[in-house]
Order: C-alpha cells, then structure tokens, then sequence
C-alpha cells in the first residue's frame, strides 16, 4: 500500500516536471520570433458596436495581446471580461503608449453568438475578431496551450512577458514591473 503512494507520487512529480518542461518550451519558442498583428484582416468591434471595421493599428511602445482560439467558447470568455476593466483603466494613464489587444478567433457558426455576448456585455475596450484566422496563420510558434496565449509585446513586437495578469497576483505584479521597467510610472 505505501509502496502504492509512493509510486504514485513520483509519477505526480514526474508529470509535473515533464509538463513543466513543456511549458518552459513553448515560452522559448514563442519568444523566439516576432508576433505578427495584421490588425486590418480582422474585425474591429468598438465599444459603441454601431460599426465593425477593419483598421490599422496605431504605433505603441507596449502591446498587451489577449488571445482566444477555437478551441475555447469566445461568448463564454467575454462574459469574464469585466475583469480586464482595471487594468484596461491603469493602461489608458500611459496616453497610447501601450494599448490592448484582445483577438477572438472563433468558429465560424459561433461568430453571432459572439457579437451579441460582446454588445451585451457593454466593454469599454474594443475586441479583434479574426474571421479568416490570419492571426494563427501568421504566427505559427503560438503555442497550443490556451494559458500562453496572453503576453506582452515590445516596439518590436518581441515578446517580453508570457502570463495573463489577471489569474494571480504574482503575475499581476510582473506585468505592471514589466510595464514600469519599459515605459516608467504613469
């Protein structure tokens, strides 16, 4: 029986250190290209959604991207966007110099469902529907992890910081000393 535990927790650990690995893998190969925003091939949603548009991004020092594909429901995700609120408040006292990016790849027969998650949940901050998928299709060392899937680009579109700022604390802090370290204080 404890022979039984114990096999058990060294596979636990075992698993833990290979899913780790994967991890730090994906992180490097994400990091080692530039991601590409081909912003005026996806669908611009306003907060206003009187109008969807196509448009070019403006330059930044600092892109935040928050990425959702396929595999994950997009009216679902949008219903927790409230949580972004904050931080898309504390990012608008930088005047432009980081801007927000927040890409939905959904398929093609959930696209309504989306425009109408989006309108219901009045965001304050505009949403990229990427209807021909241009967005993977540029960047293919995106990694298939969904949790990898949030980063923070510099002026050369590099990534600098992989992590959604919102899932804890010690990524929230990350982010806003990454942020500082690039742009100083607000």
């Amino acid at each position: 029986m404890v022979r039984n535990v114990l096999l058990l927790v060294i596979f636990i650990l075992l698993a833990s250190c290979a899913q780790e690995d994967s991890i730090r893998k994906d992180i490097i190969r994400l990091k080692s290209h530039p991601v590409r925003l081909d912003l005026s091939n996806m669908v611009c949603i306003e907060d206003d959604l009187d109008t969807l548009s196509h448009r070019k991004m403006t330059p930044c020092l600092l892109k935040l991207v928050v990425y959702l594909d396929s595999t994950k429901c997009s009216s679902c995700y949008v219903k927790t966007m409230y949580r972004w609120k904050e931080i898309s408040s504390a990012l608008s006292s930088y005047k432009g110099k980081i801007q927000s990016f927040f890409i939905f790849s959904p398929k093609s027969g959930q696209r309504e469902s989306l425009y109408l998650a989006i309108k219901g949940a009045h965001l304050s901050m505009s949403v990229y529907v990427d209807t021909t998928n241009v967005f993977s299709s540029s960047n293919p060392h995106l990694p298939s992890d969904s949790e990898l899937h949030t980063f923070l680009l510099d002026e050369k579109d590099s990534v600098i910081l992989v992590g959604s700022p919102i899932k804890n604390k010690k990524m929230q802090d990350l982010f806003w000393q990454t942020v500082e370290g690039h742009l100083g204080k607000p």
